[in-house]
């Protein structure tokens, strides 16, 4: 093996086969062509199960079988361990929990008194909220025992929810004025002094930071920034084009996602301050949904028009595709914390859809860089593999 600062520098790189030679090779969508012939078999045998028939997919993206059915799905979540998977639905009991160990379904969980829109662990995997019609229109659930914790009731449905990075508070989005709710995790009670927003709350994303508050409503700008240690409005934030359908903040904080009708679809900010991030993409269709995954690499969206979702790696904005065929709209995604799965909610069928990670971990000896172009083997999305030898 050559050392590792002349592999950095280049040095001892051998790129397997052409897959990843230069971007010469690629078609004009972007794409390298790999398939089995494109590398010296007799020189990688270890790499022979990543191209042999029927095994590229175990690598890459596929659908997992054997899944529940859950219909009208509105929202998901996985837990902070990424043991469970919760699902806020329009179907009885409304509120559905996978165990991902197994993918089947627990048992006892409470029927909600209407159709589920919301739905967030918090970060210690205590709780689980969900937001939903009629009731309180809030429902905690107590995960050491599933039982609800008594909260106060909202004014109206609850559409959007999420906690603070410490636990410490519950942001709710919602119907009916102030339109959004904010309650203290310690005691449940309602957190005063907060804004009013314009119209019926829609969407909310907390920085993982805890510097910052989004949330999007109904008219008006569409979209607020809150500074949360004085619940000042980020008057610098600009107006998006139209409703907003997606909010979520990368992992690093750095940057605000916004996902809205009206072109260029996808609004990225700055939150350095809150200027318009210039080269994101604009998407295939209206967005219904946007999740970066944990490391910040990827930014999944679910968007109204074919493919229905798209994927975009976040260092340039490449369409890094997706095995997928949703059939309908993505209206809800995210990411496992583990980063090994991506789970989406679609309307139409309303099954819901499960792929591997673009990513996967390559054979001894062999290394990804993500400055490398992405290939495709039919509908897998891959990325070149290169080897340090010496």
């Amino acid at each position: 093996m050559s050392k590792l600062s002349d592999f950095l520098k280049g040095g001892g790189i051998t790129p397997v086969g052409t897959i990843a030679r230069n971007k010469l090779n690629q078609n004009a969508e972007g794409w390298l062509p790999v398939d089995g012939s494109q590398y010296a078999e007799a020189a990688y045998p270890e790499l022979a199960p990543l191209v042999s028939a029927g095994t590229l997919h175990d690598y890459a993206q596929a659908a997992l079988s054997g899944l529940p059915t859950v219909t009208d799905i509105n929202a998901l979540d996985f837990s902070p361990d990424g043991a469970y998977l919760a699902i806020a639905s329009g179907s009885s009991p409304r509120l559905f929990v996978v165990r991902t160990s197994d993918w089947t379904l627990l048992s006892g969980l409470p029927t909600l008194n209407g159709e589920a829109f919301a739905v967030a662990w918090s970060p210690d995997g205590r709780y689980l909220a969900v937001g939903h019609q009629f009731g309180n229109y809030l429902t905690v659930l107590d995960t050491s025992t599933w039982s609800a914790d008594t909260v106060p009731t909202l004014a109206s449905t609850g559409m959007a929810l999420t906690f603070s990075p410490d636990g410490g508070y519950l942001y709710c989005a919602h119907y009916g004025t102030p339109y959004l709710t904010v309650l203290r995790t310690s005691n449940w009670s309602v957190v005063s002094g907060t804004p009013t927003l314009s119209g019926t709350g829609t969407c909310v994303a907390v920085s993982p930071s805890g510097d910052y508050l989004a949330v999007s409503f109904s008219g008006g700008s569409y979209c607020q920034v809150y500074r949360l240690a004085d619940w000042r409005g980020m008057t610098s934030v600009p107006t998006v084009a139209d409703d907003v359908y997606g909010l979520a903040f990368s992992p690093d904080s750095r940057f605000l996602c916004i996902g809205h009708r009206g072109q260029p679809y996808l609004t990225v900010l700055d939150t350095l301050d809150w200027s318009v991030v210039s080269g994101t993409p604009v998407t295939k269709g209206m967005p219904r949904c946007v999740a970066y995954s944990p490391d910040g690499l990827f930014l999944a969206v679910g968007i109204s028009a074919p493919p229905h979702a798209q994927v975009f790696r976040t260092t340039d904005w490449a369409d890094v595709g997706a095995a997928f065929a949703a059939g309908s709209t993505i209206v809800t995604a995210a990411f496992s914390p583990d980063q090994t799965r991506l789970a989406t909610g679609k309307e139409g069928s309303y099954l819901s859809y499960w792929v591997q990670p673009i990513q996967f971990t390559p054979p001894a000896g062999y290394f990804q860089l993500p400055s490398l172009p992405f290939t495709r083997h039919g509908d897998v999305t891959l990325q070149p593999l290169i080897k340090a030898e010496s």
